[in-house]
């Protein structure tokens, strides 16, 4: 097994325990390594809902790019970091397969050739869209509840935070300050990456508190209000 171990969690799943990237990672390498296997590549995409494409994830475009010439296998901890959608995670085995190579769950069954395993996938993968469906029931309530009681709702751009009112965006000193350093190493033409790599030299981390990559960089930093 020559294998791509491939993290996901949006911004959500961020504040949820046993989710992030390094538990997920942790998982994958010991399956790995009970599986004889080696480690070819680590990819992951932060802050990116189970519900975008796989082809927009610069961490699991690369993934696929890499099956067929350099690995054969895309190890994931459960097969919702693929997507919670049914449809989408199906179509995407189908193309990881015909370039020669599979998906492994390292903490889930299926993983085999069977019918028994492709039924095990599609439930799986049924369930992901299943607890796709019930989160959004949940904070479509919540949100309701927060409009009723005339706070504010949506995201909140990086950069700022809501003010004691509940309702006004006020600027957030310390993402100012990120954005401004940001703004001016793109003025310098440094990559996203290499962005990512100097914010984590200083000793910057994002709003989690976690250290930056080229994709939560991009996104925070361009994704903003401008008054």
């Amino acid at each position: 097994m020559r294998a791509i171990i491939y993290t996901r969690v949006s911004t959500d799943e961020q504040t949820r325990s046993g989710l992030g990237l390094e538990a997920q990672l942790r998982e994958c390498r010991a399956y790995v390594e009970r599986q004889g296997g080696e480690v070819v590549e680590v990819l992951s995409d932060e802050g990116v809902s189970g519900g975008v494409h796989w082809a927009e994830r610069p961490g699991l475009t690369r993934a696929f790019s890499l099956i067929g010439d350099q690995a054969d296998t895309i190890v994931v901890w459960k097969r919702d970091r693929l997507a919670r959608d049914e449809l989408a995670a199906g179509m995407f085995d189908i193309d990881v397969h015909r370039k020669g190579g599979r998906v492994l769950s390292a903490t889930e069954g299926g993983n085999g050739k069977t019918d028994e395993d492709w039924f095990m996938r599609r439930i799986l993968d049924i369930a992901a869209e299943y607890e796709k469906r019930k989160i959004r029931a949940r904070t479509t309530a919540a949100l309701a509840a927060k409009r009723a009681r005339g706070e504010r709702v949506g995201h909140v751009p990086y950069g700022f935070e809501v003010a004691a009112d509940g309702q006004t965006l006020v600027e957030n000193t310390g993402e100012q300050t990120v954005i401004a350093l940001v703004d001016g190493l793109r003025t310098d033409g440094l990559s996203w990456r290499s962005i990512a790599s100097e914010l984590n030299a200083r000793g910057l981390t994002n709003r989690p508190g976690r250290a930056w990559n080229h994709t939560n960089v991009r996104l925070c930093c361009t994704n903003r209000v401008t008054s």
